[in-house]
């Protein structure tokens, strides 16, 4: 999850995404970047309430970076 969530992130701002709606979603990427890192870091030390946690915010920030993408 971890290797395909950098990729997201590295694939940064899809190309059709209206000039006011592209600072947004650069702040969303960073967001889910950051999330991404936390949910690693709780993988190999933290205790199973704070990987529930992680995890839901890995997950609602994909959500939303999905419900931001340009539709055709």
């Amino acid at each position: 999850m971890i290797k395909h969530g950098r990729e997201i992130v590295k694939l940064g701002v899809p190309d059709g995404t209206a000039a006011d709606q592209q600072a947004e979603f650069k702040k969303e990427l960073a967001k889910f970047n950051s999330a991404l890192n936390k949910f690693r870091t709780d993988a190999r030390r933290g205790s199973n309430s704070q990987l529930k946690t992680s995890y839901s915010a890995v997950h609602d920030s994909f959500e939303m970076l999905a419900s931001m993408l340009p539709r055709k």
